[in-house]
């Protein structure tokens, strides 16, 4: 390229650059910037804090303890069990027939089987059921987020989680935990 050519096409985007600026910068576009943000009105809310705080979350969370506590129970004793039939299994081998050792060892080994896939089940379904229930909370804590901003005449409710500081006037945590618990009593069990 021509050095005319290059100095030209840099002299047009250096005036391009400097009037663009100054049209940002402009008195009146600095004072509408700050009228804006003087009636911006914001709120910030930790949603996990909310969630901690929820008393259907609470409850939820011990029934899932209990029933995977429960299953831990019928797991471990299902393995006991299937430990000493093998132990019986490998005393016995002597005494047994080859094939008749062959298929106790594929029962065994088909119980241990089922019991694996029967674990791998309640292990997906109990990850379905609390996907389900944070799905609800999480959308229960929206809904009572936007309405406390709403009431209060607020543009703008973001999550704190976001925020990298603000002052604590905007903080309407508890606000929001006392309206969930008030609109959510329980999550669903299934």
């Amino acid at each position: 390229m021509d050095r005319s050519i290059e100095i030209r096409v840099a002299g047009v985007a250096l005036s391009f650059l400097l009037a663009t600026a100054l049209l940002l910068t402009s008195p009146s576009r600095v004072a509408a910037a700050q009228e804006l943000s003087q009636g911006l009105s914001v709120g910030i809310v930790d949603k996990a804090q909310v969630a901690n705080a929820s008393k259907a979350w609470k409850a939820f969370k011990k029934q899932l303890d209990g029933d995977v506590k429960r299953w831990q129970n019928k797991v471990r004793d299902s393995e006991v069990v299937l430990a000493k039939e093998g132990k019986a299994l490998l005393s016995s081998k002597d005494s047994l027939s080859p094939s008749a050792l062959r298929d106790r060892q594929l029962a065994l080994q088909k119980r241990q089987q089922n019991l694996s896939e029967e674990l791998g089940k309640a292990k997906r379904a109990l990850d379905q059921r609390v996907l389900k229930a944070e799905q609800i909370l999480n959308k229960a804590i929206n809904d009572a987020a936007s309405a406390v901003g709403r009431e209060r005449g607020l543009m703008l409710v973001l999550n704190a989680a976001m925020v990298v500081h603000s002052d604590k006037s905007f903080d309407l945590t508890k606000e929001v935990a006392a309206r969930l618990n008030r609109n959510l009593k329980q999550l669903p069990k299934n």
